[in-house]
């Protein structure tokens, strides 16, 4: 009795966001329901990517955001010999990071994640704003901006603008942290009491003097 001997073909997926633009370099997973035999491989620059000698079945397939273990694909298809085209949902957030005064900064690092994968990190320009798209449709994003030494942390839900306010003092040509200017001010606020009490003893001194003077 001959056995049944299903038709193969060479699978190719064609990875794109809901506005047709392509998704590079995602890791796309794909599990053959049939005997549950993994395939793995990446899209290229075109969001494209190819598996060789497949089977015409249903498979379960994967796809993560770029560089994070993230799946922003996860379904069934089934595969005839056609190309099979999927799309991503996709959203965005914008971010400011001004200082202490509400003034832009510009070159602090800004990284977009949740969960630990990590999404976009991008550095702001001289207006302080970034705005990430692209992003997986999810409730909340975990923003961290770093600063130099500063760090500074927030949550931002899709389509929102997210502010924040980094505790510097940005002026022409340096940076003032505020931690370090509330440090000082004991030592700034002995050093005056001293000064005043320094030009508070000098005029009763030179007072006397005068007086003796007149005598």
């Amino acid at each position: 009795m001959d056995s049944l001997k299903l038709p193969i073909g060479r699978l190719m997926l064609k990875v794109v966001w809901e506005d047709g633009s392509p998704i590079a370099e995602a890791a796309v997973s794909l599990k053959r329901l049939l005997d549950n035999r993994s395939y793995e491989s990446m899209t290229d620059q075109e969001g494209r990517v190819w598996f060789e000698d497949m089977l015409f079945t249903d498979y379960h397939l994967r796809v993560n955001y770029p560089g994070a273990k993230f799946a922003i694909i996860s379904r069934n298809i089934t595969f005839s010999g056609d190309v099979i085209t999927v799309e991503a949902k996709r959203s965005q957030i914008a971010v400011k990071v001004v200082d202490f005064l509400g003034n832009p900064i510009e070159g602090a690092r800004v990284k977009v994640s949740m969960s630990g994968a990590v999404f976009r990190e991008e550095s702001t320009g001289a207006n302080g704003i970034l705005t990430f798209t692209k992003l997986p449709p999810i409730p909340t994003y975990r923003v961290d901006v770093r600063y130099g030494s500063v760090k500074a942390w927030g949550y931002a839900y899709p389509g929102q603008l997210l502010v924040i306010k980094l505790d510097v003092i940005r002026l022409p040509g340096f940076i003032i942290q505020i931690s370090a200017l509330i440090s000082i001010i004991p030592y700034l606020t002995g050093a005056i009491a001293v000064l005043i009490a320094i030009l508070i003893l000098r005029r009763i001194l030179a007072r006397r003097r005068a007086e003796r003077e007149l005598f």
